[in-house]
């Protein structure tokens, strides 16, 4: 069963589901999604990776507001209390993901040198 509200979609399986069903649905879910995001144009496996519970967003080479929507389309895949690494080396986005945190009541937790560009840390709170 699905669900689609404001962008986002749920899917769930029916209770009492057989525990071989949930193994397939979790086999087939991240090929499904990564299909979806490449059709929407979201950032796919090339732009963002997980390292240590963090995701990384790759946003090298790629100027202003990229970062930040590229920040905005992945907060919600990480748990509230998770992290996004943002890495950029366009100078606009020093101020403009910690702007992007206040208005969208997200935790700028602050930036670190990258091995290119910079490296800005998002915490997500909901």
């Amino acid at each position: 069963m699905g669900v689609l509200s404001e962008g986002n979609v749920r899917v769930s399986l029916p209770a009492g589901v057989a525990e071989e069903d949930v193994e397939r649905f979790l086999d087939v879910l991240p090929g499904a999604v990564a299909a979806v995001r490449e059709k929407l144009g979201a950032p796919v496996a090339s732009d963002v990776a997980r390292e240590e519970d963090v995701l990384v967003v790759d946003s090298l080479g790629k100027r202003c507001p990229i970062p930040v929507i590229e920040l905005a389309k992945v907060i919600g895949d990480v748990p509230v209390g998770g992290l996004v690494r943002v890495l950029s080396d366009d100078e606009a986005a020093r101020l403009d993901i910690p702007a992007w945190c206040e208005m969208r009541n997200q935790e700028y937790v602050g930036e670190e040198p990258a091995e290119r560009g910079t490296a800005y840390l998002v915490r997500r709170v909901s």
